[in-house]
């Protein structure tokens, strides 16, 4: 309900259509006082609604945004832009090896020289949990080249770890989750490469 109120204005706007012409429909047959109330109503406080949805930003949205924004630093190849997001007790284990945020940072920079990636976007964005167990799960789809390598359409899942504060959404955890597409299932997998 709340992805409804406050997320999503394509599922809003026609909800709230569809509900308002109802409420005129039904003044329309009865053309009562209560019913001529409601379909004025609704034609108040709907457009207010729709407002409330652009001015609330939710914790899905930020995060949300923040995915976007890396997604966005990599097509760029801007490293900064995408470590800026991660926490500075950034850990990631795998493979008898701890990786610090330092030691992934140079992982994506050696990535992002190797790799040219364009055309980058997000689809089957979920959030779940609360407090310092909020996770989210994305599907990025890009396209990927090098002097090896022609460009191909990569789809991609990944799951992340959050610590979510009232100033900032950061990534604790980053994790490739295996797909047909993409058999690594570890970030130190991904990144060897």
């Amino acid at each position: 309900m709340q992805a409804i109120l406050f997320e999503n204005p394509y599922l809003l706007v026609p909800i709230l259509f569809g509900i308002e012409f109802v409420l005129v429909a039904a003044w329309n047959l009865r053309r009562t006082r209560l019913t001529g109330r409601l379909a004025a109503g609704g034609l108040v406080v709907f457009p207010l609604m729709v407002l409330v949805q652009a001015i609330v930003v939710t914790r899905a949205e930020r995060i949300r945004n923040v995915c976007e924004q890396v997604v966005r630093a990599v097509g760029e190849g801007d490293v900064r832009g995408v470590t800026a997001h991660l926490a500075d007790d950034f850990r990631f284990e795998g493979r008898g090896e701890t990786w610090d945020k330092a030691a992934v940072t140079e992982r994506i920079e050696r990535a992002l020289q190797r790799w040219d990636v364009s055309h980058c976007r997000l689809s089957q964005f979920e959030v779940t949990g609360d407090g310092d167990a909020v996770r989210s799960l994305f599907q990025a789809t890009c396209r990927v080249s090098s002097m090896e390598l022609s460009a191909r359409a990569v789809p991609t899942r990944w799951e992340l770890g959050w610590r979510v504060t009232d100033d900032a959404c950061e990534i604790t955890e980053i994790k490739p989750v295996q797909t047909r597409w993409m058999p690594y299932d570890g970030l130190d997998d991904l990144l060897r490469r």
